[in-house]
């Protein structure tokens, strides 16, 4: 035992790390027995460590799967979920584990549903200590780590390398060292890692603003095999179709001097069969008795989009439909038509074309990866106007867009996004928005968005944070 005059010595640090220890005493009746290598740390390092200790001692209890809720996220019932599904969701809940700071290791001996089967049923239920984790913190789950002999015998397998299989032998001559194996999955290497929270952020942003839309295996990824009751309803696709059926059957369609768009027979034979809501039709018929194509803002759209997808060409001032249009036109294959449109729209024509009333603001447009990411996690449920446009946008886009909104003499916060991005992503069936167009007055504003579940049917996203 120490006596005064020892206590009298220790400086502030020593002082700090034995009330410390004496507090942890206290907490644990005396259980807890520290020492060895953290004793050898810098005195800095050692208070650290016992607050943290503490810390975790006396945190309320919680769960994984309680801390992923919290967040908006829950992972549905493995029994719930067919292999494809099962493997989208499993991708989105290691993301969603990796926000936490919760990162798996040894998981290529498992399928995806034994991974997900195991997350979801042992390693998310597990008792936690309820506290935050900064960006210098962080959980490991290792699916060959918990000691038993089948995953000891999981490890040496698959993941031991030569000097620990040797070490093992030597400390167990008794055993039967098993053979090594190639684990039968490939996933370690594209799960998240523990980095600095913003390297790994800005190592993301990069990842999508650079990324090629039309690869199957980028950090965004469209999927073009989506349920046709999802989408073949949804306004720009049964225009674009409607548009494409009608070159197809009449051959060549001559375009308008000037302005090179559809004749008014065209527009005329379609208008009756395009997909506009009741307060669309109403306004039009109201103030438009002649209807030229660029009235129809939906048919103009379509068209151009039909046009930088290839889908159809004006040639020597005639509208006709390409091969590839054709080809998507007949059999099973309308979820490529959505994907190539949806590429096409956001992608290879200005978004700023659309509205025409507002500045170029190229960064939305540039960054729109980013967008649609964030707003996947921010819009599971309704969010407004002003929210939505603060918490999707990255830093440089979002003072441009409230520089230009400041500038205005109407208007509202958020406006600038609502007819640049998030009205098109309702027609293309992304979003939804509340009151929807056919319950709205002719002056009501939209108050919230929210994603659908075609979000997350059709967009994906391989990129960590």
């Amino acid at each position: 035992m120490r006596d005064d005059a020892e206590f009298d010595e220790e400086t502030p640090e020593e002082r700090r790390i034995r009330q410390l220890r004496n507090q942890l005493d206290e907490i644990t009746g005396g259980e807890m027995i520290l020492g060895g290598p953290d004793d050898k740390l810098p005195l800095d390092m050692q208070i650290s460590f016992l607050e943290r200790v503490i810390q975790h001692e006396l945190a309320p209890r919680t769960s994984w799967h309680e801390k992923l809720k919290a967040t908006g996220y829950s992972m549905p019932d493995p029994d719930s979920l067919d292999d494809e599904a099962l493997g989208i969701e499993l991708w989105q809940a290691i993301q969603r584990l990796a926000e936490l700071r919760v990162f798996l290791f040894s998981t290529d001996h498992l399928s995806d549903r034994a991974l997900y089967e195991e997350l979801y049923t042992e390693h998310l239920n597990d008792d936690i200590p309820d506290i935050p984790m900064d960006e210098d913190s962080a959980c490991h789950i290792d699916l060959a780590g918990s000691g038993s002999e089948e995953d000891i015998h999981t490890w040496l397998t698959y993941y031991a390398r030569d000097e620990d299989r040797e070490l093992w032998q030597t400390e167990y001559p008794d055993e039967t060292l098993p053979p090594r194996r190639q684990p039968p999955f490939d996933r370690d290497q594209y799960l998240p890692k523990r980095e600095s929270g913003s390297e790994v952020l800005a190592q993301a942003i990069d990842q999508l603003i650079c990324a090629d839309w039309e690869k199957d295996d980028g950090p965004i990824r469209l999927s073009n095999q989506l349920p046709h009751a999802a989408i073949e309803h949804l306004p720009i696709l049964v225009t674009a179709r409607l548009l494409m059926e009608h070159l197809r059957d009449t051959a060549k369609v001559k375009a308008t001097a000037g302005l090179g768009n559809l004749p008014r027979r065209v527009v005329s034979a379609l208008y009756d069969k395009l997909p506009f809501t009741t307060h669309e039709r109403d306004v039009l018929d109201r103030f438009s008795k002649v209807k030229n194509e660029e009235d129809l803002w939906l048919l103009h759209a379509a068209r151009i989009t039909c046009e930088a997808a290839r889908l159809i060409k004006k040639q020597k001032g005639y509208f006709s439909i390409t091969k590839t249009g054709r080809d998507l036109l007949s059999g099973d294959r309308v979820g490529e038509l959505y994907r190539m449109l949806f590429i096409s729209f956001f992608r290879k024509i200005s978004l700023a074309y659309h509205d025409r009333l507002r500045p170029d603001l190229p960064g939305i447009q540039d960054s729109l990866a980013v967008i649609l990411w964030r707003l996947g996690m921010v819009a599971q449920d309704w969010i407004t106007l002003e929210d939505l446009t603060h918490q999707t946008l990255l830093p440089f886009v979002l003072n441009e867009v409230i520089e230009f909104e400041s500038s205005m003499t109407y208007g509202k916060p958020g406006e600038t996004l609502e007819y640049r991005l998030w009205r098109h992503l309702c027609k293309f069936g992304l979003l939804e928005q509340d009151p929807p167009d056919d319950d709205r007055d002719f002056m009501q504003e939209v108050q919230a968005y929210r994603v659908t579940p075609l979000f997350e049917q059709f967009l994906h996203f391989n990129v960590t944070i």
